[in-house]
């Protein structure tokens, strides 16, 4: 699961994965799919992994058929996320 290899290793890969998967699923049931594969997840931790761009900030990006741009990529995910905090409160 992506959002599991994003607490783990945090490569920009990851997160362009992440980003695609996106495009077909809310934010919601990623998090939902997460916590039921891992029983002992945390949302929390896993909330604030998703912001957590430093370590891949300086990687490469990786080849991709359809291009986009990292800030793009780091944008949309801090949306979803934050509209997720949004909608928990």
């Amino acid at each position: 699961m992506k959002v599991n290899a994003v607490m783990g290793r945090g490569t920009k890969k990851d997160f362009v994965d992440v980003y695609f998967l996106l495009q077909h699923y809310s934010f919601e049931e990623l998090i939902k799919l997460y916590l039921q594969k891992y029983t002992d997840g945390s949302e929390y931790r896993a909330l604030l992994s998703m912001t957590y761009f430093a370590d891949a900030d300086p990687q490469p990006m990786p080849y991709m058929f359809q291009k986009v741009d990292w800030e793009t990529i780091k944008t949309e995910i801090k949306r979803q996320v934050e509209a997720y905090n949004r909608q928990k409160i």
